[in-house]
């Protein structure tokens, strides 16, 4: 199947509606233990039965260190003040190298996914930071030929509950310890 075949050249990939958010994303996280889900929409908390569009989803409540962030064309995951961004295809051509250094870039083909897959790649991503005590990022170059430099990253993970493996997301791997 042709990428192009699920969004349209003007669509971003990741415009999720709030159902999709809450089915595909809160729903198989909220009763995990370790999880407080908080929702903001405009930097206000909201409940997830507003009709106000779900912007941020906090899953440690106020702790705050553990979060992602739905932007349209981009979605952020934030891990104690480290970034994993999933950026649009389509909009990749748009960012520089001021605009991913210093984080965690995904390099997968987002737009060959449905908004349901897409948000459960965030889950087993989310899955693997739940609990954690400490990161470090190492990132290694591999094509600086485009707008900003395309790397693979190892992020190893210290959480007390991990049995020692390394789960990857296409230039992304996680080291649990």
């Amino acid at each position: 199947m042709n990428i192009e075949e699920l969004y349209k050249e003007s669509e971003c990939c990741m415009d999720f509606s709030n159902q999709e958010i809450l089915d595909y994303f809160i729903k198989p996280l909220k009763d995990k233990p370790n999880i407080l889900i908080k929702i903001l929409s405009e930097d206000k908390e909201i409940s997830e039965f507003e009709d106000k569009k779900i912007e941020i989803v906090f899953l440690d409540g106020d702790k705050e260190e553990l979060y992602i962030s739905f932007m349209g064309c981009q979605t952020s995951i934030f891990i104690k003040n480290e970034e994993i961004m999933f950026i649009d295809e389509k909009a990749k051509s748009n960012y520089t190298i001021s605009d991913t250094k210093y984080n965690v870039v995904y390099e997968g083909i987002l737009r060959a996914l449905t908004h349901k897959e897409i948000l459960m790649l965030f889950v087993d991503l989310i899955n693997c930071f739940i609990g954690v005590n400490d990161i470090c990022i190492y990132e290694e170059v591999i094509d600086s030929s485009h707008s900003y430099q395309k790397c693979n990253y190892r992020i190893q993970i210290k959480k007390e509950s991990a049995g020692k493996k390394t789960i990857r997301f296409e230039n992304i791997y996680l080291d649990l310890e």
